[in-house]
């Protein structure tokens, strides 16, 4: 893992003043492949597995992804949320407490490829326990096309506001190997910017799991029409990846 040289007086501002950021605050790349939920309902942040990452670049730019905890001290997110900038500091904000992250890592195999990207998963490192429930891995079941999905994230929503914590579905649309494909018909929910890195969860039996990662989309408004695209868990690069750094992740 990538440790962070962190600014202490860049994270003492956040934490006394609560700055935020839309993941389009860096770079042109982040704002075409950063994925708001769109006609979600608002979630309690306090007591969630799904926190709010903002991303600290060393000359105080600030941008904001979504992320699962996964373990104590572990938020399963998106590659590329770090791949804009040099990251001088990342804060994990839990509804209740802001813990500072001490490393992170994304996996080798990341690759941009057009409007899809490969291998778009990362873990970020907490200094101490996030005190939040954890998710499991989905592993047990196979996801299909038609399958109905949750979507969290703490991105834009329809009237434009950032940095509340989100909750919707969406209809899968297709599988693949490295991919999981929801279409946006204006009726379920949709991602948009500021939910990268939350998950795509399913539930059996009452219990949620995580299957895919909040990735990329066709839309830069993530208007209807829209397809959302979460890196598929189930791909045996992104298992691997993660069986080496945080081995200790649950899985059903």
């Amino acid at each position: 893992m990538k440790k962070i040289v962190k600014d202490l007086a860049i994270i003492a501002l956040l934490t006394t003043s609560g700055c935020g950021g839309g993941s389009d605050s860096n770079s042109n790349l982040e704002t075409t492949i950063c994925p708001r939920v769109i006609n979600g309902e608002t979630c309690d942040p306090v007591g969630s597995p799904i926190v709010e990452l903002n991303i600290i670049s060393p000359k105080g730019a600030v941008s904001l992804c979504s992320g699962t905890v996964v373990s104590s001290t572990k938020v399963l997110t998106a590659a590329h949320c770090f791949l804009a900038t040099n990251v001088s500091a990342i804060i994990i904000n839990n509804g209740t407490s802001s813990i500072d992250a001490v490393a992170y890592s994304i996996h080798p195999g990341v690759k941009i490829e057009s409007s899809s990207i490969i291998n778009d998963v990362a873990i970020v490192q907490a200094e101490s326990p996030i005190n939040s429930p954890t998710l499991p891995i989905l592993l047990g079941t196979t996801p299909q096309t038609g399958d109905m999905i949750g979507i969290n994230g703490f991105g834009l929503d329809e009237n434009g506001a950032l940095g509340t914590l989100r909750g919707g579905t969406m209809k899968i649309s297709n599988v693949t190997p490295n991919h999981i494909f929801a279409k946006y018909d204006g009726k379920l929910s949709n991602t948009c910017n500021g939910d990268s890195g939350g998950p795509a969860t399913y539930t059996i039996n009452g219990v949620v799991s995580v299957l895919g990662i909040t990735s990329s989309g066709i839309k830069t408004d993530c208007s209807e029409g829209d397809e959302t695209l979460f890196t598929n868990i189930q791909s045996s690069s992104v298992l691997d990846y993660l069986s080496s750094v945080a081995p200790e992740i649950g899985i059903r």
